[in-house]
């Protein structure tokens, strides 16, 4: 009986869709110390990670971001519109996703920074406006 309930479980996680995540937070570039709101969506598909994120101004970068999640560990790379190469190195646990980052802009100058992302409200806002706070 246990043999057919751990091949039952097996088998539905074996063909469970990719789970998919909206966080928002702030993102702190730290060479310029400026910080912004920011929104976040995963696509989590077993350790494969499909990520697209939109940052509000004073800071910019919108694009998709693909990586790895490893036992906790997720790291996403991608490049923003403006040109912005970005790599993110952080945790994701089930209270938020946070860590550090680098911005490299076409013309050199690499930038760092960090982020904290948590769940979104049930109506998170909308990508094209910024969040009301």
């Amino acid at each position: 009986m246990k043999f057919f309930l751990g091949f039952f479980l097996l088998a539905t996680l074996a063909f469970a869709g990719p789970r998919l995540l909206v966080l928002s937070g702030t993102v702190t570039n730290t060479t310029g110390d400026v910080s912004a709101p920011a929104r976040l969506e995963l696509s989590i598909d077993g350790e494969n990670v499909s990520a697209r994120l939109v940052t509000f101004p004073p800071l910019t970068g919108t694009g998709a971001l693909t990586g790895r999640l490893l036992d906790g560990w997720c790291e996403l790379t991608g490049q923003l519109d403006g040109g912005f190469a970005l790599k993110f190195f952080g945790v994701l646990n089930a209270h938020d996703f946070r860590g550090t980052y680098t911005a490299t802009p076409e013309n050199g100058g690499m930038q760092y920074g960090r982020f904290v992302f948590a769940p979104a409200a049930t109506n998170p806002p909308s990508a094209a406006a910024p969040p009301q706070g």
